[in-house]
């Protein structure tokens, strides 16, 4: 894949917070352009894998916008590439008072470029995840994003929480161009509209590149999703662009307390998935 194809990912976990007020953890890391020496930090499961510099969350089959190997191998594809160090993301009091419990806060951005091939349908989407494991679940093709599938979907076992960015309409998608909060299910529990702000997330017309920003606050219980575009001018690699500033208005904000979901350890990364329409999911610069 030329690096017009490729998607740039950065998130960055600035807060982590434990116990008491005494007992605060900060970890910071940053990551990328990626090589195989990656695999010792993070774990590659499903049709994800390392080429061309960045993470791919499905097969990388693609140059410019032609399609290099037979579609069928691109279609109905789903995979997950997880930081392996687990975090802990809430805590009872010393007493074991849940209610006063702490939860942590956590910043992520990444830049990302959802590359759409010449006449072929796009399709399905990618998502941030913080996840109770490093696996995937079967079957957790198209719709489903590499979150969930057909069994599983719904169930609060799943432990789960994901930003999606979505490309494709479902029968309970707003539309094809949308981000959404997931909890448990890829039924989003509120979705914002892209188009109407003048964001694409996978352009047939052009390259286009956008940072996401998701902020998580752990004392105010609510979760709050940016996006911007990115210009990469010509003769530049994607990592040689400026990261625009956050923007002041969140595409999407919404309450979130993340004991009520996710596993007291958790995991942060990525998911993606194709059905039988297809898109190049891939991720260039990680941060944590």
């Amino acid at each position: 894949m030329g690096s017009a194809a490729k998607l740039r990912f950065i998130v960055v976990l600035l807060c982590f917070t434990v116990f008491s007020a005494q007992n605060l953890t900060t970890f910071t890391g940053t990551y990328g352009p990626f090589d195989k020496t990656i695999y010792s930090e993070f774990e590659f499961v499903g049709a994800a894998s390392v080429s061309n510099d960045a993470l791919q969350l499905t097969p990388d089959s693609g140059s410019g916008n032609q399609l290099l190997k037979p579609l069928g191998m691109l279609q109905n594809q789903s995979g997950r590439v997880m930081l392996k160090q687990p975090f802990k993301l809430w805590d009872y009091e010393i007493n074991h008072n849940y209610d006063n419990g702490r939860v942590a806060s956590f910043n992520s951005s990444f830049l990302i470029n959802v590359y759409a091939l010449n006449n072929i349908t796009v399709g399905e989407g990618l998502a941030f995840v913080v996840a109770p494991d490093l696996g995937i679940p079967s079957g957790s093709y198209g719709q489903y994003l590499g979150l969930t599938n057909y069994n599983s979907d719904g169930n609060p076992v799943n432990q789960l929480v994901a930003v999606e960015l979505d490309t494709f309409k479902e029968e309970f998608d707003l539309d094809a161009n949308h981000v959404g909060l997931n909890i448990n299910s890829i039924v989003s529990n509120i979705t914002t509209a892209l188009t109407p702000r003048g964001i694409e997330i996978a352009s047939k017309d052009e390259v286009r590149f956008y940072n996401v920003w998701v902020q998580y606050d752990g004392v105010k219980k609510f979760i709050e999703v940016y996006m911007e575009r990115q210009v990469v001018w010509k003769g530049q690699t994607p990592w040689e662009g400026q990261t625009p500033p956050r923007p002041p208005t969140p595409v999407l904000k919404a309450d979130l307390d993340l004991r009520a979901v996710v596993a007291q350890h958790s995991y942060f990364g990525f998911s993606g998935s194709t059905g039988s329409a297809v898109q190049l999911n891939c991720l260039l610069r990680d941060g944590i």
